[in-house]
């Protein structure tokens, strides 16, 4: 009975361990289970933000190529919106921009859809569009996640800092023409003085190529009898002074004076530091002697009206003169050689 008792005893305890072990495993196969759901959503995340980051990456190796059209750029970017999203493959996109429309080729319009606005300082100049074509689960407030409308945020914003950077590149392309094809000379300098850029109307005024001043000192245009000019003109541009009109002389390649009106601004750089001057000039040489000539006219009018009235104060004496000797002439007897001389004496004006 003792021993049958015991072995008894034992099955049950057995049994009872046998029962904890089992609980134990259930609960390390329901962690198990947890930590397997939890990694296959933290790898679909990670798998999701690969995605992204590689859209963010196609979009700067397409900045960075110097072969693309601007609207060849804003169609790339469009391309590589759907691929950063949890179903490419029924994804499409669509950016309006300032009356351009660039789509991938299976957009439409459906109800599953999310869309951020493009602004250039705060001006809204098109809209981003993305697109399910077939309806999802709703996720984190619709079925774009939270991560996803983040995107889309940010793919707004970079599409109107590249269309406010097409913007000033269209500008300074229209200013560089307009700066190559002026009359005025245009140069840029450093503080030092030495020239960094030369336009065709320097080239013409000044006879120097752009080949041979780039790099020189601009101490070359001054007259010898200038020699401070330069330094003083350039410490007034370091003090974020401008010159405006100012009307010196300077000198061409073949040696020649010229007259010419300066207008010189300071130059600044990104961060708003002074680092050289643009100096437009104008020939000014040919206003120089219409002004001369015309202080000559002046002048020379001033003499003859000086020389008119001195001829009328001469003349009016003379009149009562010649009225005399008229009647003189009348009624005085004399002789033919005092009628002669008195006929002289009458001519004089």
């Amino acid at each position: 009975m003792t021993d049958k008792s015991k072995t008894k005893t034992q099955l049950i305890n057995e049994l009872v361990e046998l029962r904890q072990q089992v609980a134990q495993l259930e609960a390390l196969e329901d962690k198990l289970k947890r930590v397997e759901e939890k990694l296959q959503l933290q790898t679909h995340k990670l798998s999701e933000r690969v995605k992204e980051l590689n859209c963010v990456y196609g979009i700067s190796k397409l900045r960075e190529r110097k072969d693309i059209s601007w609207d060849e750029l804003f169609q790339g970017i469009v391309d590589l919106i759907p691929p950063a999203l949890q179903y490419p493959e029924i994804t499409a996109a669509r950016v309006i921009l300032e009356g351009q429309r660039f789509s991938t080729e299976s957009f439409r319009e459906t109800i599953w859809k999310q869309e951020r606005d493009i602004t250039v300082n705060g001006e809204r100049i098109g809209v981003l569009e993305v697109c399910y074509l077939e309806e999802r689960p709703e996720i984190d407030e619709g079925p774009f996640l939270k991560e996803e409308r983040s995107l889309l945020d940010a793919r707004a914003a970079r599409l109107g800092r590249i269309r406010e950077r097409k913007r000033a590149m269209e500008a300074l392309f229209q200013l560089a023409a307009i700066v190559k094809s002026s009359d005025d000379a245009i140069i840029g300098k450093t503080l030092d003085g030495v020239i960094t850029s030369w336009n065709t109307g320097a080239e013409t005024i000044y006879g120097y190529s752009a080949e041979e001043v780039l790099g020189r000192s601009i101490s070359i245009l001054v007259p010898p009898d200038l020699p401070d000019q330069i330094k003083q003109i350039l410490k007034k541009i370091a003090q974020r002074e401008s010159v405006d009109n100012y009307e010196t002389v300077r000198l061409r390649k073949d040696g020649k004076r010229i007259d010419v009106s300066l207008t010189i601004s300071p130059i600044e750089d990104e961060a708003g530091n002074i680092i050289g001057a643009s100096t437009i000039a104008r020939d000014i040489s040919e206003r120089k002697r219409i002004e001369e000539a015309l202080r000559e006219t002046d002048k020379l009018a001033t003499v003859g009206r000086l020389a008119a009235g001195v001829a009328h104060s001469i003349r009016n004496p003379l009149t009562s003169v010649k009225m005399r000797l008229f009647s003189m002439e009348r009624s005085v007897a004399l002789s033919e050689n005092q009628r002669e001389e008195l006929k002289v004496m009458s001519l004089i004006h």
